[in-house]
């Protein structure tokens, strides 16, 4: 399953990503956190089959008995049987020394010749012997069978070639050319494996591939592109903001291959906001804070408060850590580059320093789960925001104010109007398409459409050709839209290959070309241009 997608811009990314190397000091934490996970898991499921974990005592644990032995299911029956007769109580107790050896017995029977071919019941013992397989056994037996291996005219070995041309294909595939654009797509696998996989798309040819991913332990819901670099947004970079089921936010660098770690945590654990820190090779910005350094944070961040306005209780709320329940929806603003926003299941919109990793400000004006935000395209305090008690909110961060709407359903997606900023969208759990306008007095929409049967579940305005919408739904389609006139005019509509589409998004560099994620995991890109309508609308 696709949850949520972004393009990378071209030219954003590094034509060579660097690879993530792993320090002794991290080995050791991962170890630790490995042998601490895996105790866990095992006790998890001694508990759910009904079984007792083993305790190491005695010789046994000694000779590590218990890595092997830890639990006992007993579901041989050979085994069962002996078990009876060494008057064991069965699958519920603990395995001895006596099981063990019984076990090895049963396995030294059965797989006997075997054993006895590879001389397998003493390839660990250091008798001094060595076997070696004679040079000449090794060789070509004659000198005109060893031309044919290098080649009847003399050339160099074939193989070699081969393999160098191999390399040059690897190298030029992981080579991210000035033409191409990122798509980093947030993906959990039907065995609940989730990553975040990051392709090379090629809009002349319409052609993409995974470049390389991102393994992530919770299920990603929300993903934000951003080049501010955490703790020091004055640089540019190419990272991906996370959100998941977990109430913070992870930072990752999309130009380092195979990380183990996020560069940065947003809320959450202050334990793993320190290992993130320390992984990201940031120096003495990843190193725990003094006490007076923390008190130093907070009176600088309710300077910044003051500066904008902020309410007293919006200053204080924003020395709460972060969201308590699982964060949905993410906003980077493009103008205020430190600025990220959030929102969550925990009813809460909260504001993030990308400089200092810290929440600065916290709005309740919502009553249940905040599904979506997004920062105004041209006014940098203005936050839009929208939940599932069937209110979408214009907020101005620097004041506090808000203005709401109601909605035909829960919200599930929202964007502003590119081309006219005091235009914006909505889609529901109902089907339903809005159009609202801050300039337009009241609280109703300018229009409003049933698009879909079932929940139209992604959303997608064009950021270069102006009045055309996408729709995707859990009805299993996407539709494109003309929203120029009084009502949305349908200029196409098709079945997804992905089945229930969860979420879409055009190219910023090329706009014809629209990706498109779903329950099947698939990313499948549409190339507009084929939409006879929309070319007519375009003068051809």
């Amino acid at each position: 399953m696709i949850s949520n997608l972004k393009f990378v811009p071209r030219g954003r990314a590094k034509a060579l990503p660097e690879r993530f190397e792993l320090d002794d000091a991290m080995l050791a934490e991962m170890e630790a956190l490995h042998v601490t996970s895996k105790h866990l898991m095992m006790k998890q499921i001694a508990e759910e089959e009904g079984l007792e974990m083993a305790t190491e005592t005695g010789s046994d644990a000694e000779e590590g008995d218990n890595d092997d032995d830890v639990m006992h299911s007993g579901d041989d029956s050979d085994e069962d049987e002996s078990a009876m007769a060494s008057g064991s109580s069965g699958r519920g107790e603990a395995p001895g020394k006596g099981n063990r050896k019984q076990r090895e017995k049963r396995f030294k029977s059965r797989y006997k010749d075997t054993l006895a071919k590879y001389n397998l019941d003493d390839y660990d013992k250091e008798d001094g012997t060595v076997v070696t397989t004679p040079l000449e056994d090794l060789m070509p037996p004659n000198d005109t069978e060893y031309e044919d291996y290098e080649g009847a005219d003399g050339a160099e070995d074939a193989g070699l070639d081969a393999i160098d041309e191999d390399d040059l294909d690897d190298l030029e595939d992981m080579t991210i050319r000035p033409t191409d654009s990122l798509i980093v797509a947030a993906t959990m696998d039907s065995d609940e494996f989730c990553h975040l996989d990051v392709y090379v798309y090629e809009p002349e040819e319409n052609n993409f591939y995974v470049h390389h991913d991102i393994m992530l332990e919770t299920p990603p819901l929300a993903v934000e592109w951003l080049d501010a670099t955490p703790r020091n947004v004055a640089q540019q970079g190419n990272f991906v903001a996370v959100a998941s089921f977990l109430p913070a936010i992870e930072l990752w660098n999309l130009d380092v291959l195979d990380a183990l770690q996020p560069v940065a945590l947003l809320g959450g654990s202050t334990l793993g906001a320190d290992l993130a820190a320390a992984s990201s090779g940031s120096g003495a910005g990843g190193a725990p804070k003094s006490k007076n350094q923390r008190k130093k944070d907070r009176r600088a961040q309710k300077k910044q408060h003051a500066a904008a306005g902020a309410s007293a209780s919006q200053i204080a709320a924003s020395t709460l850590t972060g969201h308590t329940a699982p964060v949905l929806s993410l906003s980077w603003n493009r103008h205020n580059r430190q600025l990220l926003a959030s929102g969550s299941a925990d009813h809460t919109v909260k504001l993030w320093d990308l400089n200092s990793l810290q929440c600065v400000a916290t709005f309740s004006h919502h009553k249940n789960k905040v599904q979506a935000v997004a920062w105004n395209p041209t006014e940098s305090t203005i936050l839009l925001t929208g939940s599932h008690d069937g209110t979408v909110a214009v907020l101005d961060v620097k004041t506090g104010k808000h203005r709401s709407w109601a909605v035909e359903g829960e919200i599930e997606c929202l964007e502003w109007d590119p081309h006219t900023a005091s235009r914006f969208f909505v889609t529901t759990d109902r089907g339903m398409l809005q159009c609202f306008n801050l300039a337009t007095p009241g609280t109703e929409a300018v229009w409003s459409l049933q698009v879909h049967r079932k929940s139209a579940s992604a959303l997608a305005v064009n950021p270069l050709i102006r009045h055309l919408v996408a729709t995707g739904s859990e009805d299993k389609s996407f539709a494109l839209w003309d929203v120029s006139g009084l009502q949305p005019v349908q200029l196409h509509r098709r079945t997804s290959p992905t089945a229930a589409v969860f979420t879409l998004a055009f190219c910023p560099d090329s706009p014809l070309h629209l990706a498109v994620g779903g329950v099947q995991g698939k990313l499948y890109v549409f190339n507009c241009a084929d939409v006879d309508a929309l070319a007519k609308q375009l003068g051809g």
